[in-house]
């Protein structure tokens, strides 16, 4: 194989296909058994071009003497007498023939074109890498199982402590009484920590810990690379299990033992988080301690006619609550006269102190509640879980991380329908699609031991021993203990204004609830089947992915086609008996009816009832055959029509080859190397990148069809039932729905898979390409047209045969009355006498007469 940029698997179909279409193109596509004819046909057009390209020479020659002689510039001055004879030697050159009949430039397409299939093999590769690495799943995530006990935790205890800090370090003025403010600097302006700034993260520090002084310590993760020599088990043999066993410790000697392990990388993920993290606390924290100053001093000295107008976000609380809002104390205007004090105003809001008896140095939690919360810190952020939003960019850094870190293993040792895949190459990954969709949705990876991370926060200072750090505190505004009503008032906020996992729930559980008709339980049942493939409706709740939608879609396309069989069997069956036993036609002494009654009002009946089941029966198996037949079809079609543009594509830039050259040798072409084939690098360029955009776009889809399908079961049964709210509804308005249901899914599941090509067409529009389509999309539409046939066909066929054992037992009660009659006529010929028949004169010797006045009487002669 020649010179290429990428590894391709030598069993690689789309190389195998091109050889059998090109044969040898100039040793740089291998084949064996080669077909010879396109070559023949392409020396015949090459030569052909080679003469035109001749004549362009001659052209440009005697044009270009001409012009240098009269404008006195080479080659005139409308063109370069720089590029021309450049271009004119490449396209020459592009034109000069091969061995295997092909010129140059159709040789350097077809490298060109071999690029792009190692490009797409490597990431097929990479797909099929990723799976065996993680569990067999495409559908594999990072699992962090201690969010809410460890990671949460642990910065909600940092935000308490960069809290104290500032409350600790702010420089208030005196204002009122400051033995009632309790800040530290207010009373002991020289205080070391009064007007200090937040200490800087260091990652290097040796303790591994951000300190916060007497508000609390913040432990992480040692990204230290350990040294061999300062660890004794390593000191004879640094390859030995035990020194392995030492250097992995990542508490005691660091943890990047190894630059690309999970342990390093996690720990450089933790230390390029915290920083952010802590900036973001600490102005929050800011914002908190300024607030908290405002409302002390608000509370304390609002009736002294010396003093500021009250904050804004004061007011605003004292005018949301009823009978505040003239007992919430405005300052005096300069310059206007002065009104009295209200001795009511400070007595009607909340005292800011906490309880003396429990942690003092802190705001009262009820006024976090009602005050500070809503009307200060809540405008401030905008309704933003700053907590929650903090820990899911930790969790994304991380998983960043573990992302690095599957990228950097070796190639894994794939097996099974995995190593067949990456053997065939890229061209053939459509066939795998259901193979991957089958594949463990719920994989999760858990990445064990994640780095350290502690927080210690300051215990109560009142129980802290004379002369300690913390004692020298007692008294002064720390503001711990109020932090647990902020974050909770925050994460109430969060939840009422759009958290989707909380907020939605109950609202599917009010549907679950409300929903009583037929027609939408059977509706919901249907799309909880279809979603869940074991009934389970939890897909139709916002916040809950429906993962493997195409392979759970299948199956239950095929239960419900396998249903509708049975049940089509079972009527048969059970019409054949009914039919049987009402035609049946009893006869008493040799009497009997031609058409029972019985039998006529069963025909009837079915006759009437027939057409519906019927249709609904029909109706059921096409809906099952679009489930199970056609949309698990859709990826595969759509990417194997996807391979034969690409083949096409391919053909199409072949035979363009020469006619590139020919572009190139212009002289008068816009482009200086490229003459008027500057098109064609854009279009060569999307040939290129085609095989890997179609793997890149076909498992794009399969995450886009689990949004997309998640997005249709949350809305379509509460539109379905506030559709028929207050209406009566059965079967039939159940069916439609489903038909209804079924439809959307093929729309939007047609819509979704077109990406495999969509993104190829498209991908070179954005620098000014053009979108190129080979028909994917019609190959689609061709299978489904023959579907909708094909099952309108069994529908056809159903039909008739529904009616097949009423009219078999019509035609048994024809046949059994026709040969009655028959009987009976034979009879008359022969000289009998009918069994009905009256007896005719008197006594009794006449054959077949009776006594005289009696009725009818045997067939012999009177005894």
């Amino acid at each position: 194989m020649s010179l290429s940029l990428f590894t391709i698997p030598a069993n690689d179909q789309s190389i195998f296909y091109l050889g059998q279409i090109f044969g040898n193109i100039g040793g740089v596509l291998p084949v064996t058994n080669a077909p010879l004819l396109l070559s023949v046909m392409f020396k015949v057009l090459n030569t052909a071009a080679l003469s035109v390209g001749a004549m362009i020479v001659v052209y440009t020659t005697v044009a270009g003497l001409l012009s240098t002689a009269s404008e006195g510039e080479f080659l005139g001055k409308k063109w370069s007498g720089l590029w021309v004879p450049v271009r004119t030697v490449l396209g020459i050159v592009g034109l000069f023939p091969s061995s295997g009949g092909y010129c140059a430039i159709q040789v350097i397409i077809m490298w060109l074109i071999l690029q792009g299939i190692g490009l797409g093999d490597t990431l097929w590769t990479a797909v099929l890498n990723f799976m065996n690495q993680n569990g067999g799943s495409p559908y594999a995530s990072v699992n962090f199982p201690d969010v809410g006990s460890h990671i949460k935790p642990k910065f909600e205890n940092l935000f308490k402590g960069l809290v104290c800090y500032e409350s600790l370090a702010a420089t208030y003025q005196k204002g009122g009484d400051p033995e009632k403010y309790s800040y530290l600097c207010t009373s002991n302006p020289s205080d070391p920590r009064c007007g200090a700034s937040l200490p800087e993260f260091n990652a290097e520090n040796p303790r591994h810990s951000y300190d916060l002084g007497v508000c609390g310590t913040l432990q992480f993760c040692n990204p230290s690379v350990p040294n061999p020599q300062n660890i004794p088990e390593c000191n004879s043999d640094v390859s030995s299990r035990e020194c392995k066993k030492q250097l992995q410790d990542t508490k005691k000697w660091g943890a990047c033992y190894d630059q690309n392990s999970l342990d390093c990388l996690l720990c450089k993920a933790q230390i390029q988080a915290l920083p952010g993290i802590i900036s973001v606390f600490d102005s929050i924290a800011k914002k908190f301690v300024d607030l908290d100053y405002d409302y002390q001093k608000f509370y304390y000295t609002s009736t002294s006619q010396t003093l500021n107008k009250t904050p804004q976000w004061i007011q605003d609380f004292c005018n949301a609550k009823p009978g505040l809002q003239n007992k919430c104390c405005v300052n005096n205007i300069p310059g206007m006269p002065a009104e009295p004090p209200d001795p009511l105003c400070s007595r009607s809001i909340f005292n800011p102190q906490y309880d003396p008896k429990s942690l003092e140095g802190s705001v009262n939690p009820h006024v976090v509640e009602e005050v500070y919360a809503p009307y200060g810190i809540l405008p401030y952020l905008g309704d933003v879980d700053f907590m929650t939003a903090a820990t899911n960019q930790y969790i994304g850094l991380l998983t960043g991380a573990y992302t690095s870190y599957i990228a950097a293993l070796p190639p894994a040792q794939l097996s099974g329908w995995q190593a067949e895949a990456r053997n065939n190459g890229w061209i053939l990954a459509g066939m795998y699609y259901f193979s991957m969709s089958k594949a463990n949705a719920s994989r999760q990876i858990n990445l064990g031991n994640l780095p350290s991370l502690e927080m210690s926060v300051m215990i109560d200072p009142m129980g802290a021993p004379d002369g300690s750090s913390l004692a020298t505190i007692k008294g002064y505004r720390n503001n711990i203990a109020g932090m647990n009503s902020l974050l909770e008032a925050i994460n109430d906020a969060a939840e009422k204004n759009g958290d989707l996992s909380s907020s939605a729930t109950p609202v599917f559980k009010g549907i679950s609830n409300s929903i009583s008709h037929s027609s939408i339980n059977m509706l919901k049942d249907f799309m909880s089947y279809v979603a869940g493939g074991n009934g389970d409706f939890s897909t139709g709740v916002a916040g809950k992915l429906a993962v493997n939608p195409l392979a759970k879609i299948s199956a239950s396309g095929y239960h419900l086609m396998f249903q509708t069989q049975i049940a089509f069997g079972a009527t048969m069956f059970a019409v054949g008996v009914a039919a049987g036993l009402t035609a049946l036609n009893f006869t008493v002494l040799g009497t009997g009816m031609t058409l029972p009654p019985q039998y006529e009002i069963f025909k009837a009946l079915w006759n009437i009832i027939s057409p519906l089941w019927i249709l609904m029966i029909s109706a059921l198996f096409s809906l099952g055959a679009i489930l199970g037949i056609y949309l698990p079809l859709i990826p595969y079609t759509i990417y194997i029509m996807g391979a034969v543009g690409w083949l096409m594509a391919t053909l199409e830039a072949m035979v363009a080859g020469p006619i590139i050259a020919l572009g190139i040798m212009s002289p008068s072409g816009q482009h200086e190397l490229l003459g008027k084939s500057e098109p064609a690098v854009l279009i060569i360029f999307s040939l290129i990148l085609r095989p890997s955009l179609m793997v890149f776009g076909m498992m794009a889809s399969m995450f886009l069809a689990s949004v997309v399908v998640t997005m249709i079961n949350v809305g379509f049964a509460k539109v379905a039932d506030d559709m028929f709210s207050g209406h009566s509804s059965g079967l039939v308005e159940g069916i439609v729905f489903m038909i209804a249901y079924t439809s959307l899914l093929v729309m939007a599941l047609n819509k979704v898979f077109s990406l495999i090509h969509v993104i190829p067409e498209k991908a070179l529009t954005y620098i000014g390409g053009q979108a190129m389509s080979y028909g994917e999309g019609e190959g689609l539409a061709g299978m489904k047209q023959a579907m909708e046939g094909g099952t309108g066909a069994i529908a056809g066929g159903g039909k008739e045969s529904g009616q097949a054992p009423a009219a078999a037992a019509t035609k048994m009660g024809q046949d059994r009355a026709h040969a009655r009659e028959e009987s009976r006529r034979h009879q008359e010929s022969r000289g009998g006498t009918d069994l009905t028949a009256q007896s005719k004169g008197p006594g009794g010797g006449q054959p077949g007469g009776g006594a005289p006045g009696g009725g009818g009487g045997g067939g012999g002669p009177s005894p």
